[in-house]
């Protein structure tokens, strides 16, 4: 069994900072969701991209619809152990993606 495999992790960015943190997560074994805009992740033309994705289940989601942001909290309270974002902890907070928010002060 992988070391992380019991561990899921929500990838809530853009770009290579959190790409490549959740890239190293998914290949020890954890079960990463990467939220990506509809329409897709804008550095998707990006050549890197393919790596950085590997071993992730992909998900889009607007943020401003309350749909998807419900979905979004759904995942993260119900089975999800961290969340790494480059959201920042006001635009968390505007969307009631802050851990005190999602009843969830242990979240990482």
């Amino acid at each position: 069994m992988a070391p992380l495999a019991r561990f899921r992790v929500v990838e809530l960015g853009v770009g290579p900072v959190t790409g490549l943190a959740t890239m190293v997560l998914a290949d020890f074994g954890a079960d990463v969701v990467k939220v990506v805009p509809k329409g897709g992740d804008p550095f998707a033309a990006m050549g890197s991209w393919p790596l950085w994705t590997r071993g992730k289940r992909i998900v889009e989601a607007a943020l401003d619809d309350p749909d998807d942001l419900s979905a979004l909290r759904s995942l993260i309270v119900d089975s999800t152990d961290a969340v790494l974002t480059t959201l920042n902890r006001a635009e968390r907070d505007a969307i009631g993606l802050d851990p005190v928010s999602l009843g969830r002060p242990d979240l990482v």
